[in-house]
């Protein structure tokens, strides 16, 4: 069977050497980076086996280290190349956006934020856009991880961040993992929060966006707080 299994890793490999990811599947792609953790046995039936458990391609990329462990047949050493690959990516994105960006549009912010959450959907994650007179990123990463409940924490560093930074305005953004993209009441209520710590600065607070896996919403865009005074919509709605 050795014979069988080297003869297939050699096939995948020219094949991807030929065609890169294109037209791979899913538990495919999982098989040739496992290629690299475990030399000497079949991981097609460990690629399959790890879609099954997580439920799909993304979730496995997603996954932390020990919790890929508990799937029997990966190790450390597999484990943390999975988790590796999904980093790199997010890494590789990330510094692709940082070459000259200029954000002036909701659209173009979004884009900018997703690849930061990439790897990160098990958990909450705080991140930070800063921008400066010209639109500008002069700063974004993550600031926090932890439910939205726990972002007051991380206000004072946000805006001392800020002034380092000399950011002229700042774009909130965190995510909900595995959840609705809709606002919860803590969502709105550290917006507002953070507005008001930034304006005792003169630093603008422009937008918090929030993301899932496959979703987004911008505050501004959808009328949740007013970015112009600092009213959440349920002022403004009563006025």
């Amino acid at each position: 069977m050795s014979g069988y299994h080297d003869g297939h890793r050699q096939r995948l490999k020219k094949r991807f050497l030929k065609e890169d990811l294109d037209g791979f599947e899913p538990h495919e792609v999982l098989e040739l980076i496992l290629f690299y953790a475990i030399p000497r046995r079949d991981t097609n039936d460990l690629a399959h086996r790890l879609i099954q458990y997580f439920g799909d391609i993304t979730a496995v990329f997603d996954a932390e280290v020990p919790e890929l462990c508990e799937v029997e047949g990966i190790g450390e050493n597999a484990a943390v190349l999975i988790k590796l690959f999904a980093s790199g990516c997010r890494y590789y994105l990330d510094a692709y956006n940082k070459k000259g960006a200029v954000i002036q549009t909701t659209e173009q912010a979004v884009e900018y934020l997703r690849p930061k959450f990439i790897g990160r959907s098990n958990r909450e994650n705080i991140c930070v856009l800063f921008l400066d007179n010209k639109g500008r990123v002069s700063y974004c990463d993550i600031v926090g991880e932890g439910t939205i409940n726990m972002a007051s924490v991380y206000i004072r560093n946000i805006v001392e961040l800020a002034l380092r930074f000399r950011a002229v305005s700042v774009i909130f953004s965190h995510n909900h993992p595995r959840g609705l993209v809709n606002p919860s009441n803590a969502d709105i209520s550290v917006t507002h929060e953070l507005y008001q710590a930034l304006k005792t600065v003169q630093i603008k607070l422009t937008d918090h966006i929030i993301f899932t896996e496959t979703d987004f919403l911008s505050m501004r865009s959808f009328g949740y707080f007013s970015f112009e005074d600092g009213h959440t919509y349920s002022q403004i709605a009563s006025k």
